[in-house]
């Protein structure tokens, strides 16, 4: 704004007023929002809904952009947006907090034309339905001690294209829980509207006779505030379980309506009240009940039932989703959190296979993202957590998933980790980790075909889930052995800006890049991967490749060295 000022003053100062004017009486008008103040070269903005604020980024970039049209590119101004979402004070004159000292640091990370937003914003929004996101990692700005997590974030145009299971299964999805209209939304109300919600989705997955979207998925769509004939159209729903819940005193009333998208018709409405602690027992009658019910209904509209196998029903509560996102953010304190968490959710419940899983998945975790010198504790730890969820439930979908996955991933056991595998996704299939994992232990036995099919199962049991990028990359490394590289490209990419931090990913992003001959974008891919892991080298890579020793890991071993990796 220096440069613009000095070169054409009254031009410049025109131009940033007409912009001003254009953005108050506008894009504020459009989209809410209110102007704190003008700067001279930037603007204060504050809205009540984050979602608002994203859609107004983009509409004030594309309104500098139409004022600056007939500029050549030195000439035009180019803005950087921030935003974060925090508590703020407020008076007559300014807003004040560090949030808004956090959302212009977070400004100097954009480019120009881009709009960058910190963690928190990022994780209140879901990734491929509010924006498509970028991850920048961790990074430092002025005057702040410890680094920041950005993203840099745009609209998403592309809301209806989320994937859905290709089966003839009826697809379910359960729209989160809310507090009855006129109730009180206090943390409590909230909390059993998270509990209820996840155990519905729970119980409904383990009819033989549909599809249901995954309860990650579900709890991502707790800030889209969309109705069910929109949430059909984004997710590709044939019924949609929508509801509200009522605190009386120590007792909870649940009110939930089944409704066929075709057409938007109201298939069956209830309700039903229990008390409140009766919720904490492994089974409860309100869900189960009202689940059946839905089952008659719904099963009642179908006109094909196919056959699967039941999901383990069992209840899950907010430690553990909370436990869930953290594990998979990857830094280093989000990770060292979710562990504190999930201890002591075990400590709790002993007997619960879902706490125990998880925990297994972080010791997991903490090998393949090389966050221990010596594994050899860490594998133990895994081996025991899982030995200990298979005891209290040997049919766990995801802990029979997980266990296979570190046969062939740890112990390089191919053979047991597919019988394992496809233990899983026989006690789970709707369980997507379970077809995930599968997918990974094809591609590595040569069954390249099934390994894209089950990925692509995986991925749409669970469109909307908050860990995207590690499906993502699973799906990557499947179309890579069938030999699709463009489309593992693809996925590769998306993976790494999804979560820079997914180390494995960049792996395969390089690899991908060398196999399309797409080598100056891999050997800038591999400087950056070689920053953040400095040790790599593609003899380390091999010792860990699950398809190790056969055709298929000496390519992608040959495709490292072409790009530059170490020996």
């Amino acid at each position: 704004s220096v440069r613009l000022m000095q070169e054409d003053e009254s031009g410049f100062i025109d131009r940033w007023r007409r912009f001003v004017h254009a953005v108050r009486t506008e894009v504020l008008t459009l989209h809410g929002g209110r102007l704190v103040k003008s700067l001279g070269d930037g603007l204060l903005l504050e809205f009540d809904r984050l979602q608002d604020s994203v859609v107004a980024s983009a509409a004030i970039h594309q309104s500098i952009a139409v004022s600056c049209q007939r500029l050549d590119a030195a000439t035009a101004i180019w803005l950087r947006i921030g935003v974060h979402v925090a508590t703020i004070a407020i008076d007559s004159l300014d807003i004040y907090g560090s949030g808004v000292n956090l959302a212009a640091r977070l400004a100097t990370l954009a480019k120009p034309g881009e709009t960058v937003m910190s963690v928190d914003a990022k994780e209140q929004l879901v990734d491929g339905f509010h924006v498509d996101a970028v991850d920048l990692g961790e990074c430092y700005v002025k005057h702040l001690q410890h680094p920041v997590r950005a993203f840099v974030v745009r609209p998403c145009t592309r809301p209806g294209a989320l994937p859905r299971p290709t089966s003839i299964l009826p697809h379910i999805v359960v729209l989160p829980l809310t507090p009855a209209e006129g109730a009180q939304a206090n943390r409590e109300a909230m909390h059993w509207a998270r509990v209820l919600t996840d155990d519905l989705v729970q119980t409904l997955s383990s009819s033989p006779h549909w599809s249901v979207m995954s309860r990650l998925s579900t709890s991502a769509l707790e800030q889209v505030a969309i109705g069910g004939q929109s949430a059909a159209q984004s997710l590709g729903a044939d019924y949609v379980v929508a509801g509200s819940i009522r605190c009386h005193g120590d007792r909870l009333s649940l009110t939930l309506c089944v409704t066929e998208t075709r057409g938007e018709v109201l298939i069956w409405e209830g309700q039903a009240s229990c008390a409140a602690k009766d919720l904490l027992a492994a089974e409860h009658p309100i869900v189960r009940g009202m689940a059946a019910d839905i089952s008659v209904a719904v099963l009642a509209r179908q006109i094909n039932v196919a056959r699967a196998v039941a999901l383990p029903n069992m209840p899950s509560y907010s430690l553990l989703l909370s436990a869930m996102g953290l594990l998979h953010r990857l830094g280093q304190d989000d990770f060292l959190r979710a562990h504190e968490l999930l201890d002591h959710l075990v400590q709790r419940n002993p007997r619960a296979p879902e706490a125990h899983t998880w925990l297994a998945k972080w010791f997991f975790l903490q090998i393949a993202q090389k966050r221990v010198a010596d594994p050899t504790l860490s594998l133990k730890k895994t081996d025991d957590h899982l030995a200990r969820a298979l005891d209290a439930d040997p049919q766990h979908a995801l802990a029979l998933a997980l266990s296979g996955h570190l046969c062939i991933y740890a112990k390089f056991e191919p053979i047991a980790a597919l019988q394992q595998l496809q233990a899983a996704v026989k006690a789970g299939p709707n369980e997507p980790m379970a077809w995930l994992f599968l997918s990974n232990a094809l591609g590595a036995s040569g069954d390249c075909v099934g390994a894209v099919n089950a990925a692509d199962r995986a991925c749409a049991l669970s469109p909307l889930d908050p860990h995207g990028y590690y499906y993502d990359i699973f799906a990557a490394s499947a179309y890579s052995a069938a030999g699709k590289h463009d489309r593992a490209l693809t996925l590769a990419q998306r993976s790494v800006d999804r979560n820079a931090m997914h180390l494995s990913s960049w792996v395969q992003l390089i690899i991908e890049q060398a196999l399309t001959n797409r080598m100056d974008d891999a050997r800038r891919t591999v400087g950056k991967y070689l920053a953040m892991r400095p040790t790599a080298s593609v003899q380390r890579f091999l010792s860990t490749h699950v398809a190790r020793g056969t055709p298929l890991a000496e390519r992608d071993g040959r495709a490292l060295i072409e790009a530059g990796m170490p020996l």
